[in-house]
């Protein structure tokens, strides 16, 4: 249409809008068309007619009417004609559509008219900066001012948000045909010309952006949600949270995806919110993809992981036990909310509320280890989150914190799990809830030869012991039935803490203990030859050479003789370690069997000081010697200058004498040695006197 259908004398172009009747459906121009009128399917909203249909309309209503009411009928459509009309929106979704499209025919700028001006503008830079200013001083009028000193700001209720967004993007983008995109229209064609000229379109795509994000929010009727701040980095993610705690799940994602912001917390608020709605297979959903599956596994719990397992867990301990097993009888899944069983527990539970009853839930207690028992449904839910998603630690530990020793002990086995693993998250809880009974039981039911259990104990053993755990190690060993190493263990037990023979005496249960341990490891054992080594192919215990065995427990019963010794030696007052701590500085612990040759050779000396006299404890004494190769002359010596310094002299002689009865090899040689100490001795004291009778027991003449 080129010209006015009315008055035939108007030429449509840039400067004369069309215009058409919303009554006959006519192309007018803006002169025939300065009536407006209510019309039949625009609901109450006037709306432009062509002059003709307005004086058509008035005609026949009036010829239709009384006299009487012909003036009152002239007033009401001179009052409709002359209103000034408000563009105002209400909560009628038909009025508002005529409201804007009205508004858009007479208000509304022509974004085609704009760009074809301005493309003959004559400053190429000058064309992409108007049109970009254009959209920010739109972007201005989503606020208005409340207090201009403090120069703050809130949203605009009297703007219609949805098209001032439409406007400046449509001024972004050329080829956007509605005119709800204006202002990215604008900021599109901004860059386009950006692009052409060869400068940063940086600008258009943030103004791009904002428009993408501001749709979302009209759309998601979130308009009060808009920054004050400006959609920048911190304005976005207060919206994107501010919609999180609204649970605007989808407007959300939208956000954080159009703003480039992660994703990962507005997935696992959504996993969330579905996990305590009862929306099971939707929170797996949700959390797929914001924790990573497979393996390696983590070395810990990711913290979103503990959070579902304690929803999970506190969901089942709110639950009515009743609400439970209906949910159970119906052999469904949580699918949806209405299948929840925390939703049929509270249904279930008002007509109780309204009278003033509260359900009272209460906890199954543990009859085993460390926390409460957790019913099957939910127990199964978590255990799907854990195997996926989960450490093994953290499998572990939610095994045993819901008293499931086994399920925990056979994860270990099926996935070969680090010793370390092993220790620390199964052995010690259940060493620190006295559950080491049941672990034993468990793993003896999983391997009755404990073979496949090798690694993990004597990893655990080790661990003890550098701990100083031996009691827990002494327990371990005799469930791992090693006789060697719990013999060992009972003979620290011997020794930890005496500061005397006296002491070591009270401890003497502990010798036994060992001693018969040992002993079963002989009755026990399968030997072959007297000098082949024992079957060592399991390595869980540690074997000995049965020679090798009878010799510990010699050592057990010789160090039980001269415990008794030396204890009767302190019990008759006599100066034993005092005695030691002279001969032997610095004496770092008491004396005994199972220490080094050095602590062998100190308590064959003290054997033979210390007794009544030298041959009292002289047998004694020479059975460690022969029992454990000693030197005997490096021994004798040692007792002999030690009886020379206290003018023992008589002792001396009687040790000379105890020497060549012995049958030890070489007596006087032995003699000749001990002798020419003692006499070095009493020299240095000037004890001449009692020099002349043990010179005379010197059998070599030239010492002599």
């Amino acid at each position: 249409v080129t010209e006015c259908k009315c008055c035939r004398s108007i030429v449509f172009s840039m400067f004369n809008r069309r215009h058409h009747c919303r009554r006959c459906g006519r192309v007018v121009c803006a002169v025939c068309s300065t009536r407006r009128m209510q019309v039949s399917g625009y609901g109450d909203v006037s709306v432009r007619v062509c002059d003709d249909c307005y004086s058509q309309t008035v005609c026949s209503e009036v010829s239709s009417r009384s006299i009487e009411s012909k003036s009152s009928l002239e007033a009401e459509l001179k009052a409709a004609d002359t209103q000034v009309y408000l563009w105002r929106l209400n909560n009628d979704v038909v009025h508002n559509s005529t409201v804007r499209e009205e508004f858009s025919y007479e208000y509304a700028p022509s974004v085609s008219l704009c760009l074809a001006i301005l493309k003959l503008h004559s400053d190429n830079l000058a064309y992409p900066r108007f049109l970009l200013n254009s959209c920010k001083y739109m972007m201005q009028r989503l606020w208005r001012e409340v207090d201009t000193r403090a120069m703050s700001k809130v949203a605009n209720t009297e703007v219609d948000y949805n098209l001032v967004i439409q406007m400046v993007s449509k001024t972004l983008m050329v080829d956007y045909m509605r005119l709800f995109m204006i202002r990215r229209s604008l900021a599109l064609a901004a860059k386009v010309k950006y692009s052409q000229l060869g400068s940063s379109v940086a600008e258009c795509d943030r103004l791009l952006s904002e428009a993408d994000v501001l749709t979302t929010l009209v759309q998601a009727g979130c308009a009060d949600l808009i920054p004050v701040q400006g959609l920048n980095d911190a304005g976005l993610r207060v919206v994107r949270d501010l919609l999180v705690d609204k649970e605007l799940w989808l407007p959300a994602m939208d956000v954080s995806t159009k703003a480039g912001l992660d994703k990962t917390g507005v997935w696992a608020a959504w996993g969330k919110a579905c996990l305590r709605a009862g929306c099971w297979r939707e929170a797996r959903d949700r959390f797929s993809h914001c924790l990573e599956p497979g393996d390696p596994r983590p070395a810990r719990n990711p913290p979103l992981l503990n959070d579902i397992v304690q929803i999970l867990v506190t969901g089942a301990y709110n639950m009515d036990p009743g609400s439970i097993e209906a949910h159970k009888s119906r052999n469904t899944e949580f699918t949806s909310v209405v299948s929840c069983p925390a939703v049929l527990h509270t249904l279930a539970s008002l007509k109780d509320i309204t009278r003033g009853i509260y359900p009272q839930t209460n906890v199954a207690e543990n009859t085993v280890i460390i926390g409460p028992k957790l019913d099957s449904l939910f127990y199964a839910e978590c255990r799907y989150y854990l195997s996926t998603y989960g450490s093994h630690a953290g499998i572990l530990a939610f095994y045993l914190q819901h008293d499931d020793l086994s399920a925990a002990l056979r994860h270990v086995f099926a996935r070969k799990l680090d010793p370390e693993i092993f220790y620390n998250i199964v052995y010690i809880p259940c060493l620190c809830h006295d559950m080491i009974a049941d672990l034993h039981v468990e793993m003896t039911l999983l391997d009755s030869s404990l073979d496949k259990w090798k690694h993990y104990l004597c990893h655990v053993c080790l661990q003890l012991e550098r701990r100083g755990l031996l009691n827990v190690l002494y327990q371990l060993q005799l469930f791992m039935k090693d006789n060697v190493r719990a013999a060992m263990s009972c003979i620290r037990f011997y020794k930890a803490g005496a500061r005397s023979y006296s002491d070591l005496a009270t401890n003497l249960r502990h010798l036994h203990l060992a001693q018969k341990h040992l002993e079963d490891e002989l009755a026990t054992g399968r030997w072959g030859a007297p000098d082949q080594q024992a079957d060592i192919s399991s390595g869980l215990s540690m074997k000995l050479k049965p020679w090798e065995v009878n010799q510990h427990i010699s050592t057990i019963l010789r160090q039980m003789e001269v415990n008794k010794f030396l204890h009767i030696c302190e019990i008759e007052r006599r100066p034993v370690l005092q005695l030691a701590a002279q001969l032997f500085p610095p004496l770092t612990g008491v004396p005994t069997l199972f220490g080094s040759n050095s602590e062998r050779l100190q308590l064959a000396v003290l054997v033979v000081l210390c007794g009544k006299n030298v041959e009292e404890a002289f047998d004694l004494a020479f059975r460690i010697i022969q029992d454990y190769h000693l030197k005997a002359s490096r021994v004798f010596c040692l007792v002999g200058s030690k009886l020379a310094t206290d003018n023992r002299i008589v002792e001396i002689e009687q040790l000379i004498g105890s020497i060549q009865r012995s049958g030890t090899s070489d007596p006087s040689v032995i003699c000749d040695e001990v002798l020419g100490v003692s006499l070095q001795v009493l020299a240095e004291k000037n004890e001449l006197e009692a020099v002349e009778p043990l010179v005379r027991l010197i059998t070599d003449l030239d010492k002599k």
